[in-house]
């Protein structure tokens, strides 16, 4: 008996001892924003005092213990979010954050940094690929719009999967205009996420060469949209466990007009798989109780149907613009 816990014991230690690697990708919906729109421009949208709060105070709801980067929709409510999260992180106090602009949480951070490695560096970027685009087809956002503002039978997440792309194409075909290649459709939204959560994996593999048998765990936050997050989870749910898992999931759903609540997200594991003799990674992916072993060839396939889509559009719109010539 004591010889097999004294091998336990040694085998815990070997464990403890292995090089372990991992990259969380920690990817959350903004929190609650103020109404008024500064100059009619969403983008300037800042988050209300009970979201700055509330953006601080939930940071270890996600898991978020040693931020490399943050990464952020454009949108003013989004930074403020990340920004909030991780100052939280470094033990900022919260009476010297909540009311600071954007630029003066992003010093704040940074100085917080001043005692680790590569402090100097810049320590938040925007893509968008975390944005939404609703505006550059007026045509399509009235329809995004319609279904989004109203009050009762809101169904905006069964508009995305049934109806957002035939829209597009269809507005190809009958208005044409390139600002059709731009507006957020649910096969875009999937295909975008899934090619940021692809750079991360990518990524890791790099990252092992390099680093060879030392140790490296941090976190990348990246700040979006509802939307976005939905979107992709519900293309997940689809490629993982097929359509009707995804409808039975809407089916429990208290409103179908969005079910990614503020400051939530989802979070992505990549992992070292020992394992694998060829050293494949491992992805995990989870939300709320639900987690799901994922692969690169699942985040390809959204990227792949993005891709194709755009192809169609596109050519609808070429073929349309030889037609008046």
């Amino acid at each position: 008996m004591e010889a097999k816990l004294q091998s336990e014991l040694e085998q815990q230690q070997i464990e403890e001892n292995e090089v372990k690697r991992r990259i969380h990708l920690v990817i959350f919906r903004h929190d609650q924003k103020a109404k008024n729109i500064p100059e009619g421009h969403d983008a300037l949208v800042p988050l209300t005092p009970g979201g700055v709060a509330h953006a601080y105070e939930s940071a270890s709801e996600l898991g978020i213990q040693n931020p490399a980067k943050i990464i952020s929709s454009t949108r003013k409510r989004v930074m403020q979010t990340a920004l909030l999260k991780w100052a939280n992180v470094a033990k900022i106090p919260k009476a010297d954050v909540i009311e600071q602009t954007v630029e003066e949480l992003a010093d704040l951070v940074t100085q917080s940094l001043k005692d680790r490695k590569g402090a100097n560096r810049k320590i938040m970027t925007t893509d968008d690929r975390l944005n939404f685009d609703y505006e550059s087809n007026l045509s399509f956002g009235n329809s995004f719009y319609k279904e989004y503002e109203q009050l009762k039978q809101n169904r905006t997440l069964d508009w995305q999967i049934e109806h957002s792309d035939q829209i597009v194409l269809d507005l190809a075909q009958k208005e044409p205009d390139e600002g059709l290649m731009k507006v957020s459709s649910y096969t875009r939204f999937a295909g975008d996420m899934a090619q940021m959560i692809n750079r991360y994996v990518r990524a890791f593999g790099k990252l092992k060469i390099l680093k060879k048998k030392e140790n490296f765990d941090f976190d990348i936050l990246m700040g979006t949209h509802s939307q976005n997050l939905e979107c992709f989870l519900m293309r997940l749910i689809e490629i993982k466990e097929g359509k009707p898992a995804l409808q039975s999931f809407l089916s429990k759903l208290n409103n179908r007009k969005g079910f990614v609540d503020f400051s939530e997200g989802l979070k992505v594991n990549i992992v070292e798989d020992k394992k694998d003799t060829q050293q494949v990674k491992k992805i995990e992916i989870s939300f709320r109780d639900k987690k799901w072993d994922v692969t690169m060839q699942d985040l390809e396939i959204m990227i792949r149907d993005r891709d194709q889509f755009n192809e169609k559009v596109r050519h609808i719109l070429d073929d349309n613009s030889k037609k008046e010539q």
